[in-house]
């Protein structure tokens, strides 16, 4: 039996910051086509969110979503925490249906957004510092091993590494969820100096979900560019 691959992600400064990267931390935002940058929903914010990660989908990641599709997640700076009512609730039997809408968040926006109906933006990110992602494949050692306990990188494919009891969702639509990807917990973004901080950031770099290990799960039909839910534990 072959074994499981994925990809151990990291991240690499810039030379060039005109450089427009498409797999990147913070860097150009990648859109669906007639989205424009999300803001902050929370009152009197309004502020446009941070781009935190972008990655596109490779052939050689051997995902179960077409190759091209880009997964792109930004949070407000100001407004960092990203607990909602979903949190707190585990999916029933037999449906372990998610809400209609599900994807609509007050502070924070994900999208996935499929080969030619997406558009890169102009302008750059200006807070999260402009960084290239890079992946390395690799074997995936066994989900309960300390290897997978102590994960530290964002990882592309394989199975979740969960620090708690697995929790998976349908989609609203009625289609399985698949997981894409995971952030472990205590990441920390590059932040441009002299930017905001955040009320529960470092002074030199910046959180994700306030740091909680993060599942990164896509409707495999594909409904909606906002069809993904990530599912946060600590």
């Amino acid at each position: 039996m072959a074994a499981i691959v994925h990809q151990r992600t990291a991240w690499e400064s810039i030379a060039d910051p005109n450089e427009v990267i498409r797999s990147s931390i913070g860097g150009y935002p990648i859109l669906p086509v007639g989205e424009s940058w999300p803001v902050c929903a929370e009152p009197q914010c309004n502020r446009r969110l941070a781009l935190f990660l972008q990655f596109d989908v490779d052939p050689g990641f051997n995902l179960p979503f077409e190759s091209g599709s880009t997964l792109s997640v930004f949070h407000c700076l100001e407004h960092d925490d990203p607990f909602e009512p979903l949190d707190t609730k585990f999916p029933e039997e037999p449906h372990n249906r998610l809400p209609e809408n599900y994807w609509t968040h007050s502070n924070y926006a994900i999208f996935f957004s499929s080969p030619g109906k997406q558009q890169q933006l102009a302008e750059r990110e200006p807070f999260v510092k402009y960084s290239k992602l890079v992946f390395h494949s690799e074997a995936e050692p066994d989900p309960n091993s300390v290897a997978a306990l102590n994960y530290k990188n964002i990882k592309i494919g394989g199975s979740p590494f969960w620090v708690q009891d697995p929790k998976l969702w349908n989609c609203s639509c009625g289609s399985a969820m698949e997981f894409l990807c995971s952030m472990p917990p205590n990441l920390q973004y590059p932040r441009v100096e002299g930017s905001p901080k955040q009320p529960n950031g470092y002074a030199n770099s910046y959180f994700l979900f306030l740091a909680l290990s993060t599942y990164v799960f896509v409707c495999t039909a594909r409904c909606h560019p906002r069809a993904v839910v990530a599912v946060r534990q600590n």
